[in-house]
């Protein structure tokens, strides 16, 4: 089934009646996964209780993003989208990763790369924004863009 102990307990105990609601997960990586067992099982009142809480949070290490990965990849009908501010922090919580994480999801950090990109190459941001944030994150990003690029994109 794919899924550890502690996410299916945690299931199990959402399951069971509760006299002032479920507790908060307060955990971005254990939401993810609450929400993919969710999904798996077809418990769809629990998938939009947790995917409202999911939506509190956005990634910013990256055993997060990976989560957030697997998380857009195994839910049909859903996606989380990662913010403005989430995708700043991309390129160094992905240097930050293992290699062998890094090469299992090349294919989606350079999607998440091409994105910063592009989100970088628009006009109209204020000048304070253009002189700190723009220089730095565009070259450290096209520099990872070419680093991360997979053999195929397709």
């Amino acid at each position: 089934m794919g899924f550890d102990a502690e996410t299916v307990v945690e299931f199990c105990r959402a399951c069971l009646p509760h006299l002032d609601g479920l507790p908060k997960i307060g955990n971005m990586q254990k939401l993810c996964k609450l929400v993919k067992l969710a999904h798996f099982l077809q418990a769809s009142q629990l998938v939009d209780r947790w995917w409202s809480e999911l939506q509190q949070y956005q990634p910013k290490v990256g055993d997060e993003y990976i989560a957030i990965f697997d998380l857009n990849r195994d839910l049909s009908g859903k996606t989380f989208t990662i913010n403005d501010s989430s995708l700043a922090y991309f390129p160094k919580a992905y240097m930050a990763l293992d290699e062998t994480i890094k090469k299992k999801y090349e294919k989606k950090a350079y999607e998440l790369f091409q994105q910063a990109i592009n989100k970088l190459k628009l006009d109209g941001k204020s000048d304070s924004y253009k002189s700190h944030f723009f220089p730095m994150t565009y070259y450290m990003v096209k520099c990872l863009l070419e680093m991360a690029r997979p053999a195929s994109t397709s």
